[in-house]
Order: C-alpha cells, then sequence, then structure tokens
C-alpha cells in the first residue's frame, strides 16, 4: 500500500512533468512564449499611448478655432464687437490699450455718435489735445448734448501705425460695424478725414457743413472742429449755427 509520501511524491512528479522543474536555475526558457509575451505588452502600451494622442488632436482643433482669424459677422453685440477688437485686426493685445477708451467712451445706447478720424488719448490714456476737448464740451452743453451722453469713437483707435490701405479698410468696416450695431439716430464729426475715409467726399475735397448721407443711410454732420476754433475765433459763430441746426433736426427724429 502506497504511503502518503508516495502519493506527494508521485504528484510533485506530474506537475513537473507539465509544468517543468520548480527550480529557476533550471527552469527551460520557451523563446516562442516570451515573444508572445512581449508582442501583447508592446500591443497593451500601444493601445494606451494612443488614448491620449486622440486627445490632444481634438484640443488641437479646438485651438486652432480659438486662434482663428475674428471676422465682424460673429460679432452679435458691441460688447463682443469691442471685446474682439485686437482679435480682428491681428494685433498683439498690448497694442490696444486695457482702458475702453481707446475704443469707444458713452452708453452704448446713445441717439448720437461722435466721430474723430483717430482716437483723441495717447498711450497713457490722457487727452491730447485739452484746450480742444474743453472746447467741444461747452459746445456741446450749450445745445443741451452733454458729451458724456454720446457714444465717442474713432476711425482709428488704437496706436498701432499701419499706414496701408488693408489695415485702412479694416478700420472702416470695423466703424460700420460699431454704427450697424449702435444703431444711432446721427452722427457728428469735425474732421473732413472722416467724410473722405467713409467714401462720402474725395480726397482733398473741401466738405460742405452739414449734413451728409452714409452708404446706410446713416446721416453724418460736418462741422468747423475745435481746434479750428482756437486757431480762427472768428468761425465760432458759424459753428454755434451749424450745431443749433442739429440739435434741432434730432429733436425732430
Amino acid at each position: 500500500m502506497p504511503s502518503i509520501l508516495d502519493d506527494i511524491a508521485e504528484s510533485l512528479a506530474w506537475d513537473q512533468e507539465v509544468y517543468g522543474p520548480y527550480y529557476h536555475k533550471t527552469y527551460p526558457v520557451d523563446a516562442s512564449l516570451v515573444v508572445e509575451e512581449k508582442l501583447n505588452d508592446e500591443v497593451i502600451e500601444r493601445e494606451h499611448s494612443e488614448q491620449p494622442v486622440q486627445e490632444s488632436v481634438a484640443d488641437s482643433v479646438e485651438l486652432q478655432e480659438d486662434t482663428a482669424v475674428w471676422t465682424l459677422s460673429k460679432a452679435n453685440s458691441l460688447d463682443d464687437l469691442h471685446a474682439n477688437y485686437a482679435a480682428f485686426f491681428e494685433l498683439p493685445k498690448t497694442s490696444v490699450h486695457p482702458s475702453s477708451k481707446r475704443i469707444y467712451t458713452g452708453p452704448t445706447d446713445a441717439a448720437v455718435a461722435l466721430i474723430f478720424n483717430k482716437t483723441i488719448y495717447d498711450e497713457n490714456n490722457q487727452l491730447r489735445k485739452v484746450d480742444a476737448y474743453t472746447l467741444l464740451t461747452k459746445m456741446l452743453s450749450a445745445i443741451s448734448l452733454p458729451i458724456d451722453s454720446l457714444f465717442v469713437t474713432a476711425l482709428s483707435k488704437s496706436q498701432t501705425k499701419a499706414d496701408n490701405a488693408e489695415f485702412n479698410e479694416k478700420e472702416v468696416a470695423f466703424f460700420r460695424k460699431q454704427m450697424e450695431l449702435l444703431s444711432p439716430k446721427l452722427l457728428l464729426c469735425f474732421n473732413p478725414k472722416i467724410l473722405e475715409r467713409l467714401a462720402i467726399i474725395q480726397e482733398n475735397e473741401e466738405p460742405k457743413r452739414g449734413f451728409h448721407t452714409l452708404a446706410s443711410g446713416l446721416k453724418i454732420f460736418y462741422t468747423h472742429s475745435p481746434s479750428h476754433l482756437l486757431e480762427k475765433p472768428e468761425l465760432k459763430r458759424e459753428a454755434w449755427e451749424d450745431l443749433q441746426a442739429f440739435r434741432k433736426f434730432l429733436d425732430s427724429l
């Protein structure tokens, strides 16, 4: 009758026949198993590595959309338009002053928009011509039209010097979009260059004082600038009569 020790020895012998010797020093290496195991590891590693790559592709698409050139058609409000000023002109953000005074001042539901050819503020956000601005505020107050009740902006809003036709056209396009979203009753300006850039008069043409009409149908009023009046005080009466006519027409709307 076999003893318990004989049963154990027989079991161990059967295991070793199937799985090989227990001692690692004598463990036979099956090359095919090693290759298969290595290939399986590579498949698993590749599957894990592919997932982040897919995410990065999606991220790059989103980044590409964020950095795409911003167009005026995307603006649904004045706030949206002004927030994307630098993006539209493809300018570094540092070229646009953090203060909104570079782009506009006043309420965004104003009935009258006061237009300058270039921003009236310097790089430190200070007025360039204090005396002319002081006279302007007095002129507007005289017809019960305080300047802080107007939407004040300029065709050229930043300090970026771009004396090329394409940039100038984009400035005018941006301004037209401003007026479309603002929808004021009237525009007021003092610089003939504005009428020229808006294609109302020809280059170097002497404009007539009074009302002119933009392609959109919006009316813009032109008269002597405060700077001109400081140089030629005798023209103040004409400017006063012009502004009275402007006020009367505004009241009739």
